[in-house]
């Protein structure tokens, strides 16, 4: 063969290869275990099947396409509703946090040194460097906020990008105030991130000093709430320009009359409009264990607290009701479908409760639920244990 061949299959070699490190990598479905159906008939859930998948460190999320996805540390792993896998991918650049899924399904993911989109067929799209990458073991809090910007928050700076892979912006100060200052903190600990058309939402801090504060889609701060001494903060947006934040405080010792001395948390459940910093509303608990972030629906807040499913109203705060359940971990998903309320526990029970507060069934499975079950339009119900199982059923309950 001539030079001009030989640099043709170069060329050919060469093609290929960066196809092969653009491409989703399969792997074997060989761990699917799938349940006979006329026995799952007799139970109020049904199983349909069950995959092996691994922990997850992140809230599964449902493409558009129906497949899920699944965060594990640094890997991305795709499941079709069927149980077998589409694609996974492992990031070489650190944990990935929380994704941003457009209405295309392009999925974007943050690390500590960039942004990478992927298509949703596994594909990489492209990839915003961040320089210099950030040293953190934590998992990065990428959001969408005004004008559709995926906003990071990172300890040297706030990231705008749009979902071209494009730089827009960036505040090289976490000083509300103002300040010129660049100065990086490592010790820098963001807590929660969220955003809607208004304003992007961000909790972070050093020690026993956390803030709250709202930037616009110019990269300007609206306004900075002081928290406080807190150990876990959530955030969720309601679309129409309110912020509903769930705190928890550090311990402190409370005497009980002829009980002695037990440990609670104080907590906080706050309201707030976007353009200020003073809140709507304010509901202080107890909290002994977990708070989760609160779940908006139909007009009415859930959260998980003290082991009990907490529903108030998103209008003025007001309790509506709460049932006490054994062990509650994970935060509370409700159906789009049915309006059922669902939440796991450490123990490993699934329980489903009516939007009045009443259980109406639980099943155990093979291990802690720590991340929000995930429910389709249709009704389905996904949820991933402890022990990296990934569970697929169906609500099968008749109300009477």
């Amino acid at each position: 063969m001539g030079q001009g061949g030989h640099g043709l299959q170069r060329i050919i070699l060469s093609v290929m290869i960066l196809w092969l490190m653009a491409s989703p990598v399969l792997a074997s479905t060989s761990k699917l275990e799938v349940y006979n159906s006329s026995s799952e008939a007799k139970h109020a859930v049904a199983w349909q099947w069950r995959l092996s998948v691994g922990k997850s460190t992140e809230d599964m999320v449902l493409l558009p396409n129906g497949n899920l996805l699944i965060t594990a540390t640094s890997q991305q792993i795709v499941i079709s509703p069927q149980g077998q896998l589409v694609w996974e991918y492992k990031s070489s650049s650190g944990n990935l946090g929380r994704p941003v899924i457009d209405p295309y399904g392009s999925i974007y993911a943050a690390s500590a040194s960039s942004i990478q989109e992927t298509l949703a067929n596994g594909v990489r799209g492209w990839n915003f460097t961040i320089y210099p990458a950030v040293k953190s073991g934590k998992s990065p809090l990428l959001a969408q906020g005004p004008q559709k910007l995926l906003y990071l928050p990172l300890p040297n700076a706030l990231y705008a990008v749009d979902t071209q892979g494009h730089y827009v912006w960036s505040i090289y100060s976490w000083d509300a105030g103002g300040s010129a200052s660049i100065t990086s903190s490592t010790k820098r600990n963001f807590m929660a991130g969220a955003g809607d058309e208004q304003a992007f939402y961000v909790v972070f801090g050093e020690k026993a000093d956390y803030r709250l504060v709202a930037v616009d889609q110019q990269g300007k701060f609206l306004w900075s709430y002081w928290l406080g001494d807190i150990t876990q903060a959530g955030l969720v947006t309601d679309g129409q320009g309110r912020l509903y934040t769930s705190v928890s405080y550090k311990k402190s010792s409370t005497k009980r009359t002829g009980a002695g001395t037990s440990k609670l948390l104080p907590g906080k459940l706050i309201c707030f409009q976007y353009d200020s910093n003073k809140p709507v509303w304010t509901v202080s608990l107890k909290i002994e264990k977990q708070f989760t972030t609160p779940v908006l629906y139909d007009g009415i807040l859930y959260v998980n607290a003290n082991s009990e499913i907490k529903a108030f109203r998103a209008s003025d705060g007001v309790s509506v009701w709460e049932n006490r359940l054994l062990e509650l971990f994970s935060p509370v998903t409700v159906s789009p479908l049915t309006g059922r309320i669902y939440v796991g526990s450490s123990e490993g029970a699934l329980y489903a409760l009516k939007n009045t507060g009443r259980m109406i069934w639980n099943r155990k499975l093979d291990g802690a639920i720590e991340r929000a079950p995930l429910i389709t339009a249709d009704g389905t119900i996904y949820v991933i244990t402890a022990k990296g199982s990934l569970y697929k059923m169906v609500d099968q309950y008749k109300d009477v």
